[in-house]
């Protein structure tokens, strides 16, 4: 394996392994209605307004659900990379 291809396996493995530490700590505090709305449509691709309406919360909910839990992933992560410079 070239130099460079392990170099972006490496960078896109360390991704992961931030995002999930980020996502169990974004997790603990949110609500289970939030936190599905955001995976389910951003991890699974699913429509919004069939999120909103399997967890019997308004379309605009689901959007905001998503855009607080999105916030607060890049926040965490920006911090944890912050610290590791």
């Amino acid at each position: 394996m070239p130099f460079e291809d392990a170099s972006a396996e490496f960078e896109l493995e360390y991704e992961r392994v931030v995002f999930r530490w980020a996502a169990v700590r974004v997790r603990e505090v949110v609500t289970p209605a939030t936190w599905t709305a955001c995976y389910e449509t951003t991890m699974h691709d699913c429509a919004v307004t069939d999120v909103a309406a399997e967890l019997k919360m308004s379309v605009g909910s689901g959007y905001i659900a998503r855009s607080r839990v999105m916030a607060r992933l890049r926040e965490l992560v920006a911090t944890f990379e912050a610290q590791q410079s």
